[in-house]
């Protein structure tokens, strides 16, 4: 029996997609939300237009963005659990880096030097490999970046004919649809000034964006965002949503802190991007530059861009890439292996670079397995540092009833485990709770004057806090109005100390470890 073909980039896909079924975190904390969100809509049939989880905000108005996928993660979840759960986010990433990989062999022909340029941006983008509805997103701007790429290489209109269709489905996925719109304006720019203004010996181009063709483009995607439940205001929402978000105290939305792992990886990516830029042997055109120029300043402002900027570099790259030499390993490391397994190996094996990838994924296989006990407590253990699992638990166990207040990253997992017998003070959907529940929330927990106040006007019975040994936590016990009553090394639970709940004994809190970040 001859083994089918195998390339290299089908390789990297299927160990990526082993490791992610058992390793992809379910601990992102906007992800618990958005699946009880999916829940509730499966439930009742109906798309909720006024908050259903929070005491605080009860009744509010409330846009949901990406009812979509919050129904298909919900639905995934019922049917398959937290493993079907981290097969179908890996499958976003696959799918979007698949479509980064067609983009780049429009420039690139090697396949090594592709697949290296593909898995350059993926490391890029890597700090954002998170079980949020944001892949949604990457996967939309992707195609679009793809379809307009086609476009200029090919000189076919029939391309474009694609963007509006994706902007109709992205937008009930997620709000992040206007980067979409954001992109073609940017590609338009480039090819006006391409036209306008041509740089010196830029490489020729079948296809550049006319105004007319433009403005058909641009008109045609605005129509396709009424298809969603909201209709056009899902754009003024997400637009005023955009707004407030890049003031906000959300930390996704602040430049990019160069201390962490994923951004450092990002910085790398992005110096490659510009030194095979400057070397290159082929000129750059427009396009090049502003891709290069507006999406890394998009990501140097709000570290959210910077999985975006990272797929944006990948044609930048790959057009770089294209002007230099053959590298060491390109079309020559054939030649060293021993002549059987270059001509073939013997029928059975079929081609012998394709026999070497099946060897590889034939060793990885029960590798990954024989490990996967080890990754599977690696990463529930770190799971417990992230989400209060265990303090929820025994807010469950022991039926603690009254209001909570909760730390502000913690509210989507209370919903996701506590709702509807429990409502939160706050949690990360953020703009349901300005202006009023975010100050007190941060007036609370920054110790401000009449924090306490602030709590008894709530009517606060029960506090999950983080960092039990200090601060916040530690302060509510000095007072003698809370005690707490359960600690672990990074969450604790106290309750007002009224007399009730005399079954329930005072504890010491172990001593709070560096909370991963």
């Amino acid at each position: 029996m001859r083994l089918p073909r195998l390339e290299l980039p089908a390789v990297a896909a299927i160990l990526a997609a082993m490791y992610g079924l058992l390793a992809f975190p379910l601990s992102d904390y906007d992800y618990f939300w958005h699946l009880r969100t999916g829940r509730l809509v499966l439930e009742s049939g109906s798309i909720p237009t006024v908050d259903p989880f929070s005491f605080t905000v009860e009744g509010r108005p409330w846009a949901v963005q990406g009812w979509l996928f919050d129904v298909a993660t919900a639905w995934v979840h019922g049917k398959l659990g937290d493993t079907g759960v981290r097969a179908f986010f890996v499958a976003w990433l696959l799918a979007t880096w698949a479509i980064v990989q067609a983009t780049v062999r429009l420039f690139v022909s090697e396949p090594s030097r592709a697949l290296a340029i593909t898995l350059v941006s993926a490391i890029g983008a890597s700090m954002y490999f998170t079980a949020r509805p944001l892949v949604a997103t990457l996967l939309g701007f992707a195609l679009t970046l793809f379809l307009l790429m086609k476009h200029r290489e090919t000189g076919r209109r029939s391309w474009l004919l694609g963007i509006p269709p994706t902007m109709a489905v992205w937008i009930n996925l997620h709000f992040g649809f206007v980067t979409g719109l954001g992109l073609i304006v940017l590609v338009c720019a480039a090819d006006f000034a391409s036209r306008w203004m041509p740089l010196d010996e830029a490489p020729p181009v079948r296809g550049r964006l006319t105004p007319g063709v433009a403005t058909v483009l641009l008109l045609a995607s605005i129509a396709a965002l009424g298809l969603n439940p909201l209709g056009y205001g899902a754009l003024a929402t997400t637009l005023e949503m955009s707004r407030t978000n890049v003031g906000s105290m959300v930390v996704e939305w602040y430049s990019p802190d160069f201390r962490l792992p994923g951004s450092q990886a990002f910085l790398a990516m992005l110096g490659v991007a510009v030194v095979a830029r400057v070397l290159s042997r082929r000129r750059a055109d427009w396009i090049d530059l502003a891709l290069l120029g507006a999406m890394s300043a998009a990501a140097l402002y709000s570290m959210r861009h910077m999985p975006l900027a990272a797929i944006a570099m990948a044609p930048v790259m790959a057009r770089a890439f294209a002007g230099w030499a053959p590298l060491p390993w390109e079309n020559r490391w054939l030649a060293r292996l021993p002549v059987g397994l270059r001509e073939g190996g013997g029928k059975e094996l079929g081609d012998g670079v394709h026999a070497l990838n099946w060897a590889l994924c034939a060793v990885a296989a029960p590798a990954l397995l024989a490990a996967s006990p080890s990754i599977r407590a690696w990463r529930d253990a770190r799971m417990a540092t992230i989400v209060p699992v265990e303090a929820t638990r025994f807010i469950e166990i022991h039926d603690l009833r009254g209001r909570i207040f909760n730390d502000y990253a913690a509210g989507g997992y209370l919903i996701h485990r506590l709702y509807p017998g429990h409502r939160v003070f706050v949690d990360g959907r953020y703009n349901p709770y300005l202006p009023d529940v975010i100050d007190d929330f941060l007036r609370v927990s920054s110790l401000d004057s009449h924090w306490l106040a602030i709590l008894d006007r709530h009517r606060i019975e029960v506090v999950l806090a983080t960092a039990p040994a200090q601060g916040f936590a530690q302060a509510l016990v000095s007072t003698s109005r809370y005690r707490l009553v359960y600690a672990d090394a990074h969450f604790g639970v106290l309750i007002r100390n009224d007399g009730r709940r005399p079954d329930l004994p005072d504890v010491q809190p172990p001593p709070s470890p560096p909370r991963p970040r």
